[in-house]
């Protein structure tokens, strides 16, 4: 396992033109994600990552450290090493199924979540060197606010119930 600080930051943004969004993206991957019953203060959640007939299994833990960073420990794993992990779902939170679009935008590696459960909605995230940095947004991406310190954002939170698209709407 490596042990890298992950430093970024989140933005929740209209949905982009998926198809011009294609596109431009360097990797498009269907991801699932199920999180694991954890004691230790930290998250911890397996995931499956599908491109194409190329599937990937990871696992990961991440540690809080700031509001735009965390320590992230992630490995990647066997199909049967997924499957055993599986035995430990927290069964209080639902799998958080998306669409990922890495967007190579200027410096940063743009990652774009698109979610089943929001149609005019999505999440935008830029992986950074060192904490408060600025983030380009490309003009065809249309922010709505910035959602980094915002935790009903984080997969771990939605994964606790599908929020209501309009209710975020609202509070633009």
């Amino acid at each position: 396992m490596t042990e890298p600080l992950e430093i970024e930051r989140r933005f929740l943004i209209h949905m982009p033109d998926l198809r011009s969004l294609a596109d431009k993206s360097s990797h498009i991957y269907t991801i699932e994600q199920t999180y694991l019953v954890c004691n230790s203060g930290t998250t911890e959640r397996i995931r499956m990552r599908a491109e194409g007939i190329c599937i990937q299994y990871f696992h990961t833990e991440k540690k809080p450290v700031s509001d735009e960073t965390a320590m992230e420990w992630e490995e990647e794993i066997s199909r049967q090493t997924y499957e055993e992990l599986m035995g430990r779902q927290d069964t209080l939170r639902h799998p958080i199924r998306k669409t990922r679009y890495c967007l190579p935008w200027k410096t940063h590696l743009l990652e774009i979540d698109v979610y089943p459960f929001w149609q005019q909605v999505a999440i935008m995230e830029a992986e950074l060197q060192k904490e408060g940095e600025t983030v380009e947004i490309p003009p065809e991406i249309k922010a709505i606010r910035e959602i980094t310190k915002d935790g009903q954002f984080k997969n771990v939170a939605l994964a606790l119930h599908i929020p209501a698209e309009d209710k975020l709407l609202l509070s633009v």
